[in-house]
């Protein structure tokens, strides 16, 4: 007894290390197997080595690419497909080439079916996938068994093969079964040519040898497809499909280049449990991770996931890195601070980790200096060029004044529109030192706003003025551009003093949704699900030539009760500080740059018209009534009952009622009856969700 039950658990732990494995031939339309030809492949630059947004290297060293348009669900789990870019050597038992007198047997190695125990597909599932039979390496690159980090998270897939030539005859070398198209159910398989021409545009190129960081880029290493080649001929050695790395090309060959590049289904889990290198991972890779939230990342590098960084510079070290500083202007570090020397045509820029294109760039420091004369100016560098002169979108002057520049425009002299309608450049004036300034700018509309030391606009010319511009201004900042620094400059002849200086990038854009007139005097904002809106209070909230006396706030909406009536058509810019998300723990990170530019409209309710009722007033005629409706911009949902009656004298003969779950989202409404006998009159009535009665109408036989 002792003896079967160890026999039984033997059997149930080989059961579960191994793949299952199940050939089904495809059938079409009519039951009949099914044969869909594949054709050869040239790479025609889709496939390249800067295919890297998807790629991602695994802390045991192998990588892979992520294919995002063919991920499954299988009983609630997410599966990926990985493609592996690694060359991991020959299959071991097909070394020795084939040639035109190779026997049936021989030839079968090189079918991907599972179910022959002497192919390479066997192998991969069995030797290869447990590590008891490595792949043979080629010039020492290679001959190592499957990635053992990520085996227990490959999951079971049926992979199609397209079959071998679709005729019902039978071959010398191949069974007739293999001339159709077929699915096998495994874990590990290779590439197909279909694979290929569907996800070139995702796939690397060149490969690494599996193991190691070496290059394989020539014909010795390709790679085995599943796709069929001319394994039936005879007298000839090219029977194998394979790609080449080095060109991406795809073609039939001898089976010595019968190198392994494996692909597979992979469990979200992988992603959740096992925290990758994000220095390494593709851009599109982290957007996964991130959505997966996995508890392995902590907080910081969960808003590293969604893009989200901020770099520091606090002048406690003796000296400015240079590799996160391009300086210029020879800014030095003394007592803790930062000295920015006035030189012109020079300045100071923090390199970004890469280069952004819209987005959200947060910036802040401490402006120290008071001195007369001295100036700052914060802007943008592009990649392209080595002057920033004309990418400021705020300087100050004499060390008292704040200002803006507009796009590719300089001096003091430029005019444009600000939201309140003042034809005036934008200042801060009195500027006393030291204070902490903000400058915030939306890379995708170019609008930005600014605070020194969290003092608000006021009503005459020399206050703050912290509003962006509207979206039929010009912006502030080109939103077309890429850029890769942020600059501070100095242009005057007199050295400022910073500290503290904090950048935070968001890819993410703004969190407000939308911004709604409600009332005389009230707004209501809408934010992104992510927002935790538990920090903001009324003092959060800015708004043009407004302020705010009042908040509510639900999950994520704010409802703004303000100071003045809101003016139809008017254009405002609403700005809401203090958001957190939800999303990232305990981060300490508060969104920025939330601003929303719109145009004040009075909110409409939707308006139910009287009913109209035709028809004849005669048994066996149908009667109907109904009501146009007229949206209003109000959405709360508003149910109505429609009802139509038909009496003879005081008796009723006849009725119909309709209930509507939300009159906002019909066109009309409308109700009929079929009369059984003569009528003397036919009314329709509408009421509310309360019973209140909405309009009426009567008609009456003349």
């Amino acid at each position: 007894m002792k003896k079967l039950v160890c026999i039984l658990l033997t059997l149930c732990m080989l059961m579960s290390a191994v793949s299952v494995l199940a050939f089904e031939q495809v059938l079409d339309e009519n039951g009949s197997p099914k044969y869909t030809s594949s054709a050869n492949y040239t790479n025609s630059g889709d496939i390249n080595d800067t295919n890297t947004e998807y790629e991602f290297k695994s802390p045991s060293g192998y990588y892979y690419t992520v294919i995002p348009v063919d991920t499954v669900t299988v009983d609630g789990e997410k599966q990926y497909l990985f493609i592996s870019n690694n060359y991991y050597g020959k299959f071991p038992d097909g070394t020795v080439a084939l040639t035109g007198s190779a026997t049936k047997e021989e030839r079968e190695k090189f079918i991907f079916d599972p179910e022959i125990t002497t192919s390479y597909a066997y192998w991969l599932n069995n030797g290869f996938f447990d590590g008891s039979k490595k792949a043979v390496a080629v010039n020492s690159n290679g001959g190592v068994a499957l990635d053992s980090e990520i085996a227990s998270y490959i999951r079971t897939h049926d992979w199609y093969v397209n079959g071998y030539n679709g005729k019902s005859t039978d071959n010398t070398y191949i069974d007739k079964k293999y001339n159709f198209d077929y699915t096998v159910n495994c874990k590990v398989a290779v590439l197909s040519i279909d694979d290929i021409v569907k996800y070139a545009q995702y796939m690397k190129k060149t490969l690494k040898s599996a193991g190691s960081e070496n290059t394989v880029n020539a014909d010795t290493y390709a790679c085995i497809l599943r796709t069929f080649g001319a394994l039936d001929g005879a007298g000839a050695s090219s029977l194998i499909k394979r790609q080449n790395p080095a060109s991406g090309n795809a073609a039939n060959s001898g089976s010595s280049l019968c190198g392994i590049r494996p692909i597979f289904y992979v469990s979200e889990d992988y992603f959740k449990n096992v925290k990758l290198d994000l220095t390494t991972a593709g851009s599109e890779v982290k957007k996964i991770i991130s959505e997966l939230n996995p508890s392995v990342y902590n907080d910081d590098e969960l808003l590293a996931l969604k893009g989200i960084y901020t770099l520091t510079e606090d002048g406690s070290s003796e000296s400015l890195s240079t590799d996160d500083w391009y300086n210029t202007a020879g800014a030095t570090i003394a007592n803790g601070t930062i000295n920015l020397p006035g030189v012109g045509g020079r300045f100071l820029a923090r390199n970004l980790p890469g280069n952004v294109k819209g987005g959200i760039i947060n910036i802040e420091t401490k402006v120290i200096g008071n001195t007369a004369g001295s100036s700052l100016n914060i802007g943008f560098l592009d990649p392209s060029s080595n002057s920033p002169s004309f990418r400021y979108p705020l300087y100050f002057f004499d060390g008292n004044f704040l200002g803006y520049y507009a796009e590719a425009k300089t001096g003091t002299g430029t005019k444009y529109k600000r939201l309140d309608n003042n034809d005036n450049d934008l200042w801060y004036t009195h500027f006393a030192s030291p204070r902490t300034l903000r400058l915030t700018v939306n890379l995708d509309t170019g609008n930005c706003y600014v605070s020194v030391s969290g003092e608000k606009a006021g009503a005459n010319t020399t206050a703050n003025i912290r509003y962006s511009l509207g979206t039929t201004v010009v912006p502030y900042v080109d939103s077309a551009k890429t850029f890769s620094r942020i600059v501070f400059y100095n242009s005057s002849s007199i050295a400022t003093t910073l500290d503290d200086i904090k950048i935070t990038y968001d890819p993410n854009g703004n969190a407000i949704k939308s911004v709604k007139k409600t009332g005389d005097k009230e707004i209501k904002i809408t934010v992104e699900d992510y927002v935790d809106l538990k920090d903001v209070t009324k003092d959060s909230i800015c708004l043009t030539a407004n302020s705010v006396s009042a908040i509510s706030k639900d999950e994520n909406t704010i409802t703004a009760t303000l100071t003045n009536k809101l003016t139809d058509g008017n254009t405002c810019c609403v700005i809401v500080n203090d958001m957190k998300r939800n999303d990232v723990g305990s981060a300490n990170y508060t969104i920025i740059g939330n601003s929303k530019v719109f145009t004040v409209k009075t909110p409409t309710e939707t308006v139910i018209g009287a009913p109209v009722i035709s028809g004849n007033l005669t048994s066996g005629s149908t009667v109907s009534a109904a009501s146009a409706v007229t949206k209003g911009t109000l959405t709360d949902v508003k149910p109505v009952q429609f009802a139509i009656a038909a009496y003879n004298g005081d008796r009723l003969i006849g009725a119909k009622i309709v209930s509507v779950a939300d009159v906002n989202t019909a066109a009309e409404l409308k109700a009929e009856i079929t009369l059984s006998e003569n009528a003397t009159e036919v009314r329709a009535f509408i009421w509310d969700a309360n019973n209140y009665p909405i309009c009426s109408a009567v008609s009456k036989n003349k």
